[in-house]
């Protein structure tokens, strides 16, 4: 079926000859190549071979946002964009076989964000391979237009083990009720394409769905044509490393990019959890980490954080409100180090769907702070110390 909007194309043999002669026999005209190309509403602008085995999109992801911030009274440095990621993918040769390579254009310089290759001939098990976002945290590997609010939750972005380089096992087996992640990776900062000696990570993520596989975004009451079932899922998640910080230096001589390890070694244990409840007009989200940090010239410390966040659909596919709550103990060993915040947000998807959206948030946060800097000993703090004010107006365009 052609969806609406696209186009069939024929190739056509042309001749000097009569016209008469110039119809190709049945045989070449059935292998000539041909395809569809057009607009899918899941998937947006593809090129498709009319078997649907082969697929090419290039696409978009752009938030472009207004967001005002004062820390203590004063204005803070401000960004004009969330993301700005164009987007190649598709599959070749089966649609099981697929590929993905995006670029983030919002920081200078521009850098590769996920480059890897997808084989999953069956639902219950695939390989991914390649730079690519790492499965700890579900929140995480949604995609920009996917989440509920403006950006992801500060304390998720804080525990989450970002994305790096290695291989990925996935899948997801009775009927749906279970998915499962597995992955090794090389611990390899991001903007970096080289792996540095003795450094790993690992991972693991299982999710149970009780009543059956559930969302694959957090706003399923905008973005589903169809009535959402009410069901609930939970996630048990781990992740371990030894990971090398590096300093990465411009090397005039050969035109390159030297990376040079700093000397400190930073071993990492973590656990989570989360807990997912959807509905007809509702979603119910939330995950919880803890993590223990033993880094050169610190002694371990142990980091608790949770967030959460509620929407509810007030205008039927077109509108909704959020509200979402941070909350980080950074580190054991510091008396002054607890931040929080809390966030609430009317969004607004004119197309009903999570191609175009309109969100306007505003958020409060409240960090306790050490007197310098060097009292962190290694920990990271949920916000500035002080008071914060966040103002946010964001469009996000997904195609």
């Amino acid at each position: 079926m052609t969806p609406p909007g696209a186009t069939t194309a024929t190739v056509v043999a042309s001749s000097s000859a009569p016209a008469t002669a110039a119809t190709p026999p049945a045989a070449a005209t059935a292998s000539a190549p041909h395809g569809v190309a057009g607009w899918y509403p899941d998937e947006g602008f593809a090129i498709k071979s009319s078997d649907g085995n082969y697929k090419l999109r290039v696409g978009l992801q752009a938030g472009y946002r207004v967001e005002p911030w004062w820390n203590n009274g004063e204005s803070q440095n401000r960004k004009s964009f969330f993301v700005l990621r164009p987007i190649i993918e598709g599959h070749v040769f089966r649609k099981w076989i697929r590929f993905w390579t995006s670029f983030e254009f919002s920081q200078n310089p521009p850098y590769l964000l996920d480059s890897y290759l997808e084989i999953q001939p069956i639902k219950e098990f695939g390989v991914r391979i390649g730079q690519q976002f790492t499965p700890l945290s579900r929140h995480e590997y949604d995609g920009p237009h996917q989440i509920m609010f403006a950006d992801w939750a500060s304390v998720a972005n804080l525990f989450w083990t970002g994305r790096d380089k290695g291989i990925t096992v996935l899948g997801s087996v009775l009927d749906g009720k279970l998915d499962y992640y597995v992955g090794l990776y090389a611990a390899s900062p991001l903007k970096l394409f080289t792996s540095l000696a003795g450094t790993w990570s690992t991972m693991a993520r299982v999710t149970v769905n009780p009543q059956g596989a559930v969302a694959q975004n957090e706003i399923p009451y905008i973005a589903s044509p169809t009535p959402v079932p009410t069901r609930v899922s939970f996630t048990l998640q781990g992740a371990a490393g030894d990971y090398k910080l590096a300093a990465q230096n411009y090397n005039p001589s050969t035109f390159s990019f030297d990376v040079q390890p700093t000397g400190v070694r930073r071993d990492v244990q973590m656990g989570g959890a989360d807990f997912w409840l959807q509905g007809r007009r509702f979603l119910i989200f939330g995950e919880g980490y803890v993590r223990r940090t033993d880094e050169t010239a610190y002694s371990p410390f142990r980091a608790t954080g949770v967030w959460g966040e509620a929407g509810y659909m007030i205008w039927n596919r077109t509108m909704d409100i959020g509200a979402r709550f941070n909350w980080l103990n950074a580190s054991n060993r510091l008396k002054n180090d607890l931040g929080y915040s809390i966030e609430g947000q009317v969004g607004y998807y004119p197309l009903h769907t999570l191609n175009l959206s309109f969100k306007l948030r505003y958020g409060y946060g409240h960090q306790d702070g050490p007197q310098n800097t060097d009292q962190l000993k290694g920990a990271t703090l949920l916000l500035p110390e002080g008071n914060s004010h966040l103002v946010t107006l964001q469009v996000m365009l997904a195609i």
